[in-house]
């Protein structure tokens, strides 16, 4: 709900709210629901002292959103000349600094939930899931999960909570629900 907030915060042009928000320890690389941190509202809107400022506390320009656009993707469809300056500086400055890049690396790093069974599928035996981080692929992804869970061996696919096969590891949210299900 933090999150919503942040970028609530960005969308309503309340710079002096951020600042003071921001000064309390807020993490300005947390997520909304659409996987985008304050910086991609901020870019987005053309807002550049808010963009200014994330950057300044350690908002990560390489974010991506759950459509794979960074903040600098969202400002160059804005057109705004300065805030695309802005954050391509300061893609510059986190591009050389591999500590930078291995502190949010670690911020950015995913976890999820598999269950062992269809999600639409009445007649199977709910059985308990597992945690999982997720890792760089998918096909690392299904076998961590039929592994820990014990699943036969076979064909699996995931599938989302609304019964969606999953065919990317980008498209998987922080804290998701996902099924590990028989491939037929």
């Amino acid at each position: 709900m933090l999150v919503v907030f942040l970028c609530t915060i960005v969308a309503s042009r309340e710079l002096n709210l951020l600042k003071r928000v921001l000064a309390n320890g807020i993490n300005p690389n947390s997520k909304n629901y659409d996987h985008r941190p304050p910086l991609h509202v901020a870019a987005s809107e053309g807002l550049y002292s808010m963009a200014k400022l994330l950057i300044e506390v350690g908002s990560y320009v390489f974010s991506k959103d759950r459509w794979g656009n960074t903040p600098l993707d969202d400002a160059d469809i804005g057109g705004n000349k300065n805030m695309i300056k802005l954050l391509e500086v300061a893609r510059t400055s986190q591009m050389s600094c591999p500590k930078l890049d291995r502190q949010n690396a670690k911020k950015q790093r995913r976890k999820f939930t598999v269950l062992p069974y269809h999600p639409w599928d009445p007649k199977e035996e709910r059985r308990q899931g597992v945690v999982l981080w997720v890792p760089q692929t998918m096909e690392e992804l299904i076998n961590a999960a039929k592994e820990q869970l014990k699943h036969p061996a076979g064909s699996c696919i995931l599938l989302s909570e609304n019964g969606g096969k999953i065919i990317d590891i980008n498209m998987i949210s922080d804290d998701q629900m996902l099924f590990l299900a028989t491939e037929t």
